[in-house]
């Protein structure tokens, strides 16, 4: 039987098209990086990175591929190759990435290249919002900013995978909904950001059921919930 499992392992198809992915990331390194002397610069994959990077650029191509799928998309190579180039041009804008262009840290920060930007002042509105609903709360800013920080890929991650098109104030809308949740929680209300960041599933799932099990966006719910406090 453990043969079996084995085999089944070793036999399991790799992610579509990641050949043909590698060798369009080791082209567009070349083409963007050079060494002291100007010489086309290959990207470092030693024994020590192979795995990694190889690891890194298959979830990279998983998400890729989500994303086209869930828009109805045929994941073909040709659309492979123009999502991932596109995905690859948008990393290069990103301040930790245009020096340091592996996959492991594209993959990394990959909500935050598909969401166009980098918005490094987010995680201090979300803040401010978490302070002022929660007045009496006990701050400790280094690990509030940190669950800051995992709320805003949280949120990115939701807005990309759903194609829903986002801005700071989409973002920082969605956290309002999530912590007005936590308030009406007695025992959640009680607890650190942290605690919050780490279970933001949970507080989706109950506002989203609410909706009778529609599966609106979140932040087509930030905008009912919008409204409805205006009426």
């Amino acid at each position: 039987m453990k043969k079996e499992v084995d085999e089944k392992k070793t036999k399991a198809a790799p992610e579509k098209f990641f050949a043909a992915a590698v060798n369009e990331y080791f082209s567009f390194h070349k083409q963007n990086f050079r060494d002291q002397d100007g010489y086309a610069l290959s990207p470092s994959w030693d024994a020590g990175k192979r795995g990694m990077e190889m690891a890194a650029m298959k979830k990279i191509l998983m998400t890729l591929r989500g994303i086209a799928e869930g828009k109805g998309a045929e994941w073909t190579e040709e659309r492979m190759k123009a999502d991932l180039k596109n995905f690859m041009e948008k990393a290069m804008q990103h301040r930790l990435l245009k020096r340091d262009f592996l996959c492991c840290m594209m993959n990394r920060f990959k909500f935050d290249i598909l969401s166009t930007a980098y918005h490094p002042n987010l995680s201090k509105k979300i803040l401010e919002v978490w302070y002022y609903e929660f007045p009496d709360y006990t701050r400790d800013f280094e690990k509030d900013k940190a669950a800051a920080e995992v709320i805003i890929g949280f949120l990115k991650q939701q807005y990309v995978l759903s194609s829903v098109p986002w801005s700071e104030d989409s973002v920082v809308n969605s956290a309002k909904v999530i912590f007005n949740e936590v308030k009406q929680d007695e025992w959640w209300s009680k607890k650190s950001l942290k605690s919050i960041s780490n279970n933001l599933q949970e507080f989706v799932n109950k506002i989203k059921s609410r909706k009778n099990g529609n599966s609106q966006t979140l932040r087509q719910g930030v905008m009912d919930e919008l409204a409805r406090r205006k009426y």
